[in-house]
């Protein structure tokens, strides 16, 4: 996963519209990053990475990542492209993307093995960067701050449990938590979004929409 174009690969295994139509009864929306693009800070102007096996397989030749012997799996220098994909069994909706990427990934030479784990296991492992990759949901605060999940400094102690390091975002995220303008605010947001779009250390789902029914009789 060092190489950015494996990175958008395995995004790009994974079938968000379907997994928001089909799982989510349509109630979530594929997004490009952190940030929702309905929200204060988001930006429109990104596309998430298309549901395209083919294209993925393309980007994994070019990162020399091809079957060299013949036994439909990927090699990377390091043996066979091959990964464990741990997740909650206990949050809903995972089970449901690590199907749908397992079975993409095969098409595309990738084996990735998918394990339940209980929750505390699965806190304890992220936290402590005991796994390979995994499925993890991440929240902000209405007003983004993504410095806990991008920054350099929150790899022994936040969320960054990939061990991220960029230091154009480290600058950015940093100016942020500086910024008591908003215009200034919303460029920096978007310049680390755009960075982290081309970076793609993680891969975003999607964004849950919020379902509720109010009471007509409700009076305030």
């Amino acid at each position: 996963f060092a190489d950015a174009r494996v990175r958008r690969a395995m995004t790009m295994l994974v079938d968000r519209p379907g997994y928001a139509a089909r799982v989510q009864h349509g109630y979530a929306r594929p997004v490009a990053t952190l940030i929702d693009p309905q929200i204060w800070g988001g930006d429109p102007a990104l596309t998430p990475h298309a549901f395209d096996v083919t294209a993925a397989m393309r980007l994994l030749d070019e990162a020399g990542i091809k079957d060299k012997d013949g036994d439909g799996l990927r090699d990377t220098p390091n043996g066979p492209m091959s990964f464990t994909l741990i997740y909650s069994g206990q949050t809903s909706g995972h089970v449901e993307i690590g199907s749908l990427f397992e079975r993409a990934a095969a098409q595309a030479g990738v084996r990735g093995k998918l394990q339940s784990l209980e929750w505390p296991v699965m806190r304890t492992k992220t936290r402590e960067h005991d796994f390979e990759a995994a499925i993890y949901r991440l929240r902000l605060e209405p007003i983004p701050d993504p410095y806990s999940y991008v920054h350099s400094s929150q790899i022994p102690s936040g969320f960054n449990f990939g061990g991220y390091r960029n230091p154009e975002i480290n600058r950015l995220s940093a100016e942020l938590r500086r910024t008591f303008d908003a215009k200034r605010a919303s460029e920096i947001l978007s310049s680390i979004q755009r960075v982290l779009h081309e970076d793609e250390p993680f891969s975003v789902i999607v964004s849950p929409s919020a379902l509720m029914a109010i009471n007509r009789r409700l009076r305030i």
